[in-house]
C-alpha cells in the first residue's frame, strides 16, 4: 500500500498559546487530521482551535509530563492514521519538510516505527545554528500503535522497531510568548532536572532514559556546581555560539542563568528531604 501524506495526525500539545498556535496551524493543514491536546488554557487558544475546525481534549495533570501526555494522546484521541505526528504549538513545519514526510513515509519500511526530527531553534529574528548544536534530534513522528514515550520532560520512544531521521528541520519559536513565559517554563524543567540529579546521586528513584543521556546526565550530576559555567562554556564556546551574533550570546547568558536555578532546585530538595529550613 503506497503511503501518503493524508495518513499522518498531528497532535499539538497546548497551554495558553493564543500567540502560537495559529501560525502551527497553518504548517499543519495537509494532516488527515489534527488534534489540540491542552492543559487548562485560559486564553484564545481552543477558540483558534475550534475557528479552524480542529479536534481538541483536554488533560490537566498535575505534574506536567511531556511523555505522559503524549502517551495519553496515542491512548485517547481515537487516533486512525498509521503515523502520528507531535509538534508544539510554538512549532512550525515548513514546506520543505512537509515534502520530506511525503517521500519517507512513501517507502518507509514496516520494522521503522519511528523517526526523529530535529528543529532550527529561532530567537530574535536569527536561527541559533551554533549554541543550540543543530542537529539537535527529538523523537517525534511515530507509528501509531508501535511506540509510547517515556522520560517526562526529556522524553524519547518506546518502541519495538527501528528509528530513522529526517532530515529536514521544523522551525521552533520557544521565545515567541515572551521571556517571562520563558523563566517560568523553565523553572518547571529547573525542578525536574535538580530531581533527576538528586536521583543520580542516591536521594531519588529515577525514571528511564537512554543510556547516551544516562551518561551525560550522571556526568553532568557529579559536578553540579559547576553547571552554569560549564554550560555557558559549551555553548557560547565549544560550539561556537559567538557565530550566532548577539542573540547567540543573550540565549547562552538565558541557559546560564537557568543553570543557577537548577543549582538552587537541589538545594531546596536536599534540604527539603532532610527537613532543614531553606
Amino acid at each position: 500500500m503506497t503511503l501518503t501524506l493524508s495518513e499522518i495526525t498531528v497532535v499539538i500539545l497546548t497551554l495558553n498559546e493564543e500567540a502560537n498556535l495559529q501560525r502551527c496551524l497553518d504548517s499543519t493543514g495537509w494532516a488527515a487530521d489534527r488534534v489540540v491536546i491542552d492543559s487548562g488554557s485560559t486564553d484564545a487558544t481552543l477558540e483558534i482551535a475550534r475557528k479552524n475546525k480542529v479536534r481538541y481534549m483536554v488533560r490537566q495533570a498535575k505534574p506536567f509530563l511531556i511523555s505522559e501526555q503524549r502517551n495519553w494522546a496515542l491512548e485517547n484521541a481515537a487516533i486512525k492514521t498509521e503515523w502520528t505526528l507531535f509538534i508544539d504549538a510554538d512549532e512550525v513545519i515548513p514546506e520543505r519538510l512537509r515534502q520530506e514526510l511525503q517521500q519517507v513515509l512513501a517507502t518507509a519500511p514496516a520494522y521503522v516505527t519511528g523517526y526523529r526530527l530535529t528543529p532550527q531553534f529561532m530567537f530574535l529574528g536569527r536561527w541559533l545554528r551554533y549554541c543550540q548544536g543543530y542537529p539537535n534530534w527529538h523523537d517525534r513522528l511515530v507509528r501509531t500503535g508501535r511506540g509510547s514515550y517515556s522520560g517526562g520532560v526529556w522524553e524519547h520512544f518506546v518502541t519495538d522497531g527501528q528509528v530513522g531521521f529526517l532530515r529536514e528541520p521544523y522551525l521552533h519559536f520557544s521565545l515567541n510568548k515572551g521571556i517571562g513565559d520563558w523563566f517560568e517554563k523553565h523553572l518547571r524543567y529547573a525542578t525536574a532536572e535538580a530531581e533527576d540529579v538528586l536521583a543520580t546521586l542516591g536521594f531519588y528513584e529515577r525514571s528511564g532514559q537512554t543510556r547516551r543521556k544516562r551518561k551525560l546526565r550522571n556526568l553532568a550530576a557529579r559536578v553540579w556546581p559547576l553547571r552554569p559555567i560549564v554550560r555557558f562554556a559549551v555553548m557560547y564556546l565549544l560550539r561556537r555560539g559567538f557565530l550566532d551574533g548577539l542573540p547567540g550570546f543573550l540565549y547562552s547568558l538565558m541557559i546560564m542563568c537557568y543553570e543557577y536555578i537548577v543549582i538552587l532546585k537541589i538545594i531546596e530538595l536536599k534540604r527539603r528531604s532532610q527537613e532543614k529550613p531553606l
